[in-house]
């Protein structure tokens, strides 16, 4: 299930099909629907009662019979507003990781795309690559390697290990821990036999959504999962290795050698292994790591924190909906972007 709220910032757009819209009626503030709508209660009620095999969905009548707690209107925007404050430093938050990302993104463009990298001016360029560079495959550079697993275990509450899963990565390289599918111990050593992820390990996607990228950031011990591959750098630091996955000259050249099968596409670690990437010399690589690779872990610690935040969000709208956190003799200061969603409401 994925859902969005509108700004007055958003372009006008018009309602496709398997999209509901949700505005509030007297009674209910649109800012606390909001927060409803994103909250782990809402999400519970729904996972149960999707319905299709290819294409899970919900119709509108069971959105509409969901039941939830429901306060004054005066508790409900104060409720809306101490959240509002958690999704405004998570934005916050957001913009700066996009940022950061834009950053990486345009130095390997610079220096590996453009070649107008530090001291290019004295090097000489043959056939199109620096003199000093390599043409290699991937299969020279890092461990690729596969889950050979073909049935998943089952999930466990109490499981000790985490297998990961396509719900694990997201766009523009960035991984997420919120998402733990958790096995038996078990389970968890079997699967491990092929492979533990580790900090600076790439994932890509090899069925369905094709060569979506991730990369792990550090504390995540977990299992590689079905429909995916790892790539473990050899010869190349981690923060060259993921900027390249992520560029679009190798979501071309991986397209271009994937298996066109009947049912699905999919891409198998031979086509990943015959990558051919440009390599440039150990000084350039230690000169873009000391930059990249830091800007990495700014992103990760970002990503980090929203998570933090997300969490601590959702503990606390449950608290607020019962009551047991009291706001109504609060002080509370209404964000700005409470008061954009609340004009957009009322337009």
């Amino acid at each position: 299930m994925k859902w969005s709220s509108l700004t007055r910032r958003d372009p006008k757009a018009l309602l496709v099909q398997r999209v509901a819209r949700l505005r509030s009626k007297k009674g209910l503030h649109q800012s606390y629907l909001k927060h409803i709508i994103g909250s782990k209660l809402f999400e519970g009620y729904v996972k149960p009662i999707l319905t299709g095999v290819n294409v899970p969905h919900i119709s509108g009548t069971q959105i509409g019979n969901f039941k939830f707690s429901l306060p004054s209107l005066p508790i409900q925007r104060k409720i809306a507003a101490v959240l509002s404050a958690y999704d405004d430093l998570i934005e916050n938050n957001n913009r700066r990781i996009a940022l950061l990302e834009k950053m990486a993104e345009e130095l390997y463009r610079e220096w590996f795309v453009r070649l107008r990298f530090p001291g290019h001016e004295k090097v000489k360029i043959v056939k199109g690559v620096p003199e000093g560079w390599e043409i290699r495959a991937m299969s020279d550079i890092a461990y690729v390697i596969d889950c050979l697993h073909t049935k998943k275990p089952d999930h466990t509450d109490s499981g000790e290990g985490w297998l990961l899963q396509l719900e694990n990565i997201k766009e523009n390289g960035r991984f997420s821990k919120s998402f733990k599918y958790m096995i038996s111990q078990a389970d968890y050593e079997e699967w491990t036999k092929n492979i533990e992820v580790q900090e600076g390990d790439c994932l890509i996607t090899n069925v369905g959504r094709i060569a979506a990228v991730a990369q792990i950031p550090r504390g995540v011990k977990a299992a590689l999962g079905r429909n995916m591959t790892a790539i473990r750098p050899r010869d190349i630091p981690a923060s060259f290795l993921i900027q390249y996955l992520l560029s679009p000259h190798m979501r071309e050249e991986v397209l271009k050698k994937q298996d066109l099968g009947a049912i699905m596409d999919a891409l198998n670690v031979r086509a990943i292994n015959k990558l051919a990437i440009i390599v440039p010399g150990e000084d350039l690589l230690d000169k873009f790591d000391s930059t990249v690779g830091n800007i990495r872990v700014d992103i990760w610690n970002l990503i980090e924190r929203n998570e933090l935040l997300s969490t601590s969000r959702d503990r606390l709208l449950s608290r607020l909906m019962s009551g047991k956190i009291d706001v109504e003799n609060l002080d509370i200061r209404f964000p700005a972007s409470m008061k954009e969603e609340e004009v957009t409401a009322h337009a």
